[in-house]
Protein backbone atom coordinates (compact mmCIF):
# COMPACT_ATOMS: atom_id res chain seq x y z
CA UNK A 1 0.00 0.00 0.00
CA UNK A 2 1.34 3.41 -0.99
CA UNK A 3 1.22 6.06 1.69
CA UNK A 4 2.36 9.67 1.70
CA UNK A 5 4.94 8.74 4.32
CA UNK A 6 6.32 5.93 2.12
CA UNK A 7 6.42 8.18 -0.94
CA UNK A 8 8.14 10.95 1.02
CA UNK A 9 10.72 8.45 2.33
CA UNK A 10 11.53 7.25 -1.21
CA UNK A 11 11.84 10.80 -2.50
CA UNK A 12 14.09 11.90 0.39
CA UNK A 13 16.21 8.75 0.17
CA UNK A 14 17.01 9.30 -3.50
CA UNK A 15 17.42 13.03 -2.94
CA UNK A 16 20.56 12.02 -1.03
CA UNK A 17 21.70 9.59 -3.74
CA UNK A 18 24.75 11.45 -5.06
CA UNK A 19 26.18 12.51 -1.69
CA UNK A 20 25.79 8.90 -0.53
CA UNK A 21 27.31 7.62 -3.79
CA UNK A 22 30.37 9.87 -3.33
CA UNK A 23 30.81 8.81 0.30
CA UNK A 24 30.36 5.12 -0.62
CA UNK A 25 32.98 5.24 -3.39
CA UNK A 26 35.42 7.36 -1.37
CA UNK A 27 35.08 4.92 1.54
CA UNK A 28 35.88 1.92 -0.67
CA UNK A 29 38.88 3.72 -2.19
CA UNK A 30 40.11 4.73 1.27
CA UNK A 31 39.66 1.18 2.59
CA UNK A 32 41.73 -0.34 -0.22
CA UNK A 33 44.29 2.43 0.08
CA UNK A 34 44.83 1.74 3.77
CA UNK A 35 44.64 -2.07 3.59
CA UNK A 36 46.74 -2.79 0.51
CA UNK A 37 49.00 0.12 -0.42
CA UNK A 38 49.64 1.89 2.87
CA UNK A 39 48.08 5.25 2.03
CA UNK A 40 49.73 5.74 -1.37
CA UNK A 41 46.44 6.55 -3.12
CA UNK A 42 45.72 9.30 -0.59
CA UNK A 43 49.02 10.92 -1.59
CA UNK A 44 47.91 10.99 -5.25
CA UNK A 45 44.21 11.84 -5.11
CA UNK A 46 41.75 13.96 -3.19
CA UNK A 47 38.61 12.26 -1.98
CA UNK A 48 36.16 14.37 -3.93
CA UNK A 49 32.47 14.99 -4.53
CA UNK A 50 32.36 12.75 -7.63
CA UNK A 51 33.51 9.69 -5.70
CA UNK A 52 36.01 8.94 -8.49
CA UNK A 53 39.75 9.16 -8.89
CA UNK A 54 40.37 12.17 -11.14
CA UNK A 55 43.48 13.41 -12.98
CA UNK A 56 45.65 12.12 -15.84
CA UNK A 57 48.99 12.48 -14.03
CA UNK A 58 47.48 10.89 -10.94
CA UNK A 59 46.19 7.94 -12.97
CA UNK A 60 49.65 7.44 -14.50
CA UNK A 61 51.11 7.30 -10.97
CA UNK A 62 48.35 4.91 -9.92
CA UNK A 63 49.25 2.52 -12.76
CA UNK A 64 52.91 2.69 -11.69
CA UNK A 65 51.83 1.87 -8.14
CA UNK A 66 49.73 -1.07 -9.37
CA UNK A 67 52.68 -2.45 -11.34
CA UNK A 68 54.99 -2.02 -8.34
CA UNK A 69 52.61 -3.73 -5.93
CA UNK A 70 51.38 -6.28 -8.50
CA UNK A 71 47.82 -5.50 -7.36
CA UNK A 72 45.12 -3.91 -9.50
CA UNK A 73 43.56 -1.43 -7.12
CA UNK A 74 41.11 -0.21 -9.75
CA UNK A 75 39.79 -3.71 -10.44
CA UNK A 76 39.58 -4.49 -6.72
CA UNK A 77 37.56 -1.32 -6.09
CA UNK A 78 35.23 -2.04 -9.02
CA UNK A 79 34.75 -5.65 -7.95
CA UNK A 80 34.00 -4.67 -4.36
CA UNK A 81 31.45 -2.03 -5.38
CA UNK A 82 29.81 -4.51 -7.75
CA UNK A 83 29.65 -7.25 -5.09
CA UNK A 84 28.04 -4.90 -2.58
CA UNK A 85 25.45 -3.87 -5.17
CA UNK A 86 24.89 -7.53 -6.08
CA UNK A 87 24.19 -8.41 -2.45
CA UNK A 88 21.50 -5.73 -2.27
CA UNK A 89 20.08 -6.84 -5.64
CA UNK A 90 19.82 -10.39 -4.27
CA UNK A 91 18.04 -9.06 -1.20
CA UNK A 92 15.37 -7.46 -3.39
CA UNK A 93 15.00 -10.38 -5.79
CA UNK A 94 15.11 -13.22 -3.25
CA UNK A 95 12.81 -11.61 -0.70
CA UNK A 96 9.86 -10.38 -2.69
CA UNK A 97 7.67 -9.80 0.37
CA UNK A 98 9.50 -7.36 2.61
CA UNK A 99 7.88 -6.71 5.97
CA UNK A 100 8.72 -3.08 5.40
CA UNK A 101 8.70 -1.34 2.05
CA UNK A 102 11.47 0.84 3.51
CA UNK A 103 13.93 -2.08 3.51
CA UNK A 104 13.17 -2.83 -0.13
CA UNK A 105 13.79 0.77 -1.20
CA UNK A 106 17.02 0.98 0.81
CA UNK A 107 18.20 -2.20 -0.96
CA UNK A 108 17.29 -0.71 -4.35
CA UNK A 109 19.11 2.49 -3.32
CA UNK A 110 22.29 0.54 -2.51
CA UNK A 111 22.05 -1.51 -5.72
CA UNK A 112 21.75 1.75 -7.63
CA UNK A 113 25.30 2.81 -6.71
CA UNK A 114 26.88 0.42 -9.20
CA UNK A 115 23.96 0.91 -11.57
CA UNK A 116 24.92 4.58 -11.77
CA UNK A 117 28.57 3.62 -12.39
CA UNK A 118 27.39 1.34 -15.21
CA UNK A 119 25.14 3.98 -16.75
CA UNK A 120 27.97 6.51 -16.57
CA UNK A 121 30.35 4.07 -18.28
CA UNK A 122 27.90 3.33 -21.09
CA UNK A 123 27.15 7.02 -21.61
CA UNK A 124 30.89 7.66 -22.04
CA UNK A 125 31.10 4.75 -24.49
CA UNK A 126 28.12 5.97 -26.55
CA UNK A 127 29.37 9.56 -26.65
CA UNK A 128 32.85 8.47 -27.72
CA UNK A 129 32.04 5.41 -29.81
CA UNK A 130 33.67 6.87 -32.93
CA UNK A 131 37.09 7.17 -31.22
CA UNK A 132 37.04 4.02 -29.07
CA UNK A 133 38.68 0.88 -30.32
CA UNK A 134 39.12 -2.70 -29.19
CA UNK A 135 42.11 -1.72 -27.02
CA UNK A 136 39.86 0.53 -24.92
CA UNK A 137 37.51 -2.34 -24.14
CA UNK A 138 40.44 -4.69 -23.61
CA UNK A 139 41.95 -2.28 -21.07
CA UNK A 140 38.53 -1.79 -19.44
CA UNK A 141 37.33 -5.38 -19.70
CA UNK A 142 36.21 -5.63 -16.08
CA UNK A 143 34.01 -2.53 -16.02
CA UNK A 144 32.59 -3.52 -19.42
CA UNK A 145 31.58 -6.96 -18.13
CA UNK A 146 30.34 -5.74 -14.73
CA UNK A 147 28.41 -2.84 -16.27
CA UNK A 148 26.71 -5.10 -18.79
CA UNK A 149 25.81 -7.56 -16.05
CA UNK A 150 24.51 -4.74 -13.83
CA UNK A 151 22.26 -3.43 -16.60
CA UNK A 152 20.83 -6.93 -17.08
CA UNK A 153 20.29 -7.26 -13.31
CA UNK A 154 18.55 -3.88 -13.23
CA UNK A 155 16.25 -4.94 -16.06
CA UNK A 156 15.39 -8.17 -14.24
CA UNK A 157 14.76 -6.30 -10.99
CA UNK A 158 12.48 -3.82 -12.76
CA UNK A 159 10.50 -6.45 -14.64
CA UNK A 160 10.25 -9.20 -12.02
CA UNK A 161 10.67 -7.66 -8.56
CA UNK A 162 8.74 -4.40 -8.71
CA UNK A 163 4.98 -4.29 -8.79
CA UNK A 164 3.02 -1.75 -10.83
CA UNK A 165 2.91 0.81 -7.99
CA UNK A 166 6.64 0.52 -7.30
CA UNK A 167 7.43 0.99 -10.99
CA UNK A 168 5.34 4.17 -10.92
CA UNK A 169 7.18 5.34 -7.80
CA UNK A 170 10.48 4.64 -9.52
CA UNK A 171 9.60 6.75 -12.55
CA UNK A 172 7.94 9.59 -10.67
CA UNK A 173 9.87 9.90 -7.41
CA UNK A 174 13.18 8.05 -7.76
CA UNK A 175 14.19 9.56 -11.09
CA UNK A 176 13.01 13.05 -10.12
CA UNK A 177 14.79 12.96 -6.75
CA UNK A 178 17.96 11.53 -8.33
CA UNK A 179 18.03 14.29 -10.95
CA UNK A 180 17.54 16.92 -8.25
CA UNK A 181 20.28 15.24 -6.23
CA UNK A 182 22.67 15.41 -9.19
CA UNK A 183 21.89 19.08 -9.86
CA UNK A 184 22.27 20.15 -6.24
CA UNK A 185 25.24 17.89 -5.39
CA UNK A 186 27.34 18.39 -8.54
CA UNK A 187 26.30 22.00 -9.09
CA UNK A 188 26.46 23.43 -5.58
CA UNK A 189 27.02 21.43 -2.43
CA UNK A 190 29.51 18.78 -3.59
CA UNK A 191 32.25 21.17 -4.76
CA UNK A 192 31.95 23.10 -1.48
CA UNK A 193 32.08 20.04 0.77
CA UNK A 194 34.49 17.74 -1.13
CA UNK A 195 36.35 19.85 -3.74
CA UNK A 196 38.55 18.28 -6.39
Amino acid sequence: MVTKKNTLFIFLLFLFFFPAYAIFNNAIIFLFDQLFVGGEISKLFNYNYTGNLIGCLEHAKLYELQERTNFSITNAILSTAFCISLIFWLMVVMKKNFKSNTCKWISIFMFSFFLYTSLDFFIVVVLNINVLDFDYFKANYLITILSTLTMLLAGYLFLKSLDKTEKKQLFIFVITASLLSAIVWFGRIGPLVLPI
